[in-house]
């Protein structure tokens, strides 16, 4: 495979370009044109400078001759306002999937989150709906159920079979968000509880989603989705 990856220089899309190119697979990364990219350059990966930003037009030929798509580059829990945050995380996925539909790719796997899922009382699987109450607040988790949406969509107009992969809190190598925030929390002088002090939080490591991520280019299931 030939792949278009974004969010190469973040947690889960870096732990993707390792995984692909593993396995022998060739790795087109998108990166901002400030990003650092000495990782996927040491590991062979070809970077193509752009933005999610770009129009479909613009990105088209950066994902000439890539077979198959990974979408992972989001805003993840920034601090950003709601139209920053809508931005990046549902136009950039609709740039991102229209312009490799453009390019003839046939497959692409977006990684969304359990987040789009919301405030539900007890288990979940990739059956629940995704319309239960989400808090104003919560702009990442209601940029992940629209981007969802909005990947639907252009696999509905273009033609470009989706899979759409749900992580759940993601830990490993180069996490800049919940390790770092973990670390904050552990050098208060004080412990926090919360709730009745049995609260769970499914977790994931990196590595293991961009093995499904793999899996799920390999399979091809337009149309699926999987929790991780």
């Amino acid at each position: 495979m030939r792949v278009f990856l974004t969010g190469g220089t973040g947690l889960i899309g870096s732990h993707v370009a390792d995984q692909l190119r593993a396995g022998g697979h060739e790795v087109v990364a998108l990166c901002r044109p400030d990003a650092d990219t000495a990782h996927l350059e040491g590991s062979g990966c070809i970077v193509a400078r752009g933005d999610v930003h770009d129009a479909p037009g613009v990105l088209a030929p950066r994902a000439e001759g890539c077979t198959h798509v990974v979408h992972a580059a989001a805003l993840v829990y920034s601090g950003g306002t709601w139209p920053q945050v809508r931005a990046v995380n549902v136009e950039g996925t609709r740039n991102v999937l229209e312009a490799a539909a453009r390019a003839g790719a046939i497959h692409a796997v977006h990684l969304s989150s359990v987040a789009v899922y919301g405030s539900i009382d007890g288990l979940v699987d990739e059956d629940t709906p995704i319309d239960s109450p989400i808090p104003g607040r919560d702009v990442y988790a209601r940029s992940k159920r629209e981007a969802e949406r909005a990947a639907r969509r252009v696999e509905a107009e273009r033609g470009l079979t989706v899979t759409v992969l749900r992580p759940s809190a993601v830990y490993g190598e180069r996490d800049r968000l919940m390790a770092v925030r973990t670390e904050r929390m552990l050098r208060w002088p004080v412990a926090f509880l919360l709730g009745a002090g049995q609260n769970t939080l499914p977790v994931v490591y990196a590595g293991n989603v961009a093995v499904a991520a793999v899996l799920a280019l390999e399979a091809g299931r337009g149309g699926a989705t999987y929790d991780v």
